[in-house]
């Protein structure tokens, strides 16, 4: 089955050259989008091993510099840094609401082993400043054959403002990887350059979105906060960007 994530305007590309697989290796999602701040792109062919662009190979992370993207993608990416000399990318209310509110809606509570299984594929959280957060839930987004690559974990911090944190295992899904474009990449975590993005609605509404890629992982770690203008001084940038190289790789 062909996965075509709907393009969102953003600095890296999950780049899906081949999730068009065969029934052994069949690759299903929640109908929730994924979080990772980047463009996910749909898939131009269903043919295995296809190159949807110049350059990408699969289970690895590319690089690029946006003029070597296609001319539609290098629209997205040239918006982005439109974005980052302003400081924030303005948004509405209604999209930051909705966003909120599907995290809500789609958590499910995990298996207890999922975390605490040393054999765990995911990172786990619990020694982190998200373990000292009420755990809402978890939701399963993509799955190859029976094993999950890629899931969200949904938290609520003290003052109230919703977390999340996604993990996309792009090695163990056949033909993806990701694509990040070298000059939107505005941060690090740890050694891994990264991608801070803050949104802002008209309303006052605010979410703050990281995300970085290493050889095993993409990760993304989304708060419904301004963290340039945080509710309390403690939740700032810094702070976010401690509590990404916290989580481990």
């Amino acid at each position: 089955m062909a996965l075509g994530f709907k393009i969102r305007r953003s600095l890296t590309l999950i780049a899906t050259a081949m999730l068009a697989v065969g029934s052994g290796d069949a690759a299903t999602r929640a109908p929730t989008a994924p979080l990772l701040p980047g463009a996910s792109m749909p898939l131009p062919t269903a043919v295995p091993g296809a190159n949807p662009i110049e350059g990408f190979v699969p289970g690895r992370l590319t690089l690029l510099s946006i003029d070597e993207l296609p001319n539609g993608l290098r629209q997205l990416a040239e918006k982005d840094l439109e974005d980052d000399r302003r400081g924030f990318r303005a948004v509405s209310t209604r999209e930051l609401r909705d966003a909120r509110a599907e995290l809500l809606r789609a958590a499910r509570p995990a298996k207890a082993a999922v975390d605490t299984d040393d054999a765990s594929p995911w990172l786990d959280l619990r020694h982190s400043a998200l373990g000292e957060c009420a755990d809402l839930g978890t939701i399963e987004r993509l799955r190859v054959g029976d094993a999950p690559v890629m899931r969200t974990r949904v938290f609520r911090r003290a003052d109230a403002a919703v977390i999340a944190f996604e993990e996309f295992r792009y090695p163990a899904s056949p033909g993806s990887g990701v694509v990040s474009v070298r000059e939107l990449l505005n941060n690090r975590v740890g050694p891994y350059p990264a991608r801070l993005l803050i949104e802002r609605s008209k309303r006052g509404l605010a979410r703050s979105q990281l995300g970085w890629t290493t050889p095993r992982a993409k990760y993304a770690l989304v708060v419904f906060d301004d963290v340039d203008a945080p509710r309390e001084p403690r939740w700032d940038r810094a702070w976010l960007l401690a509590l990404a190289a916290s989580l481990g790789s």
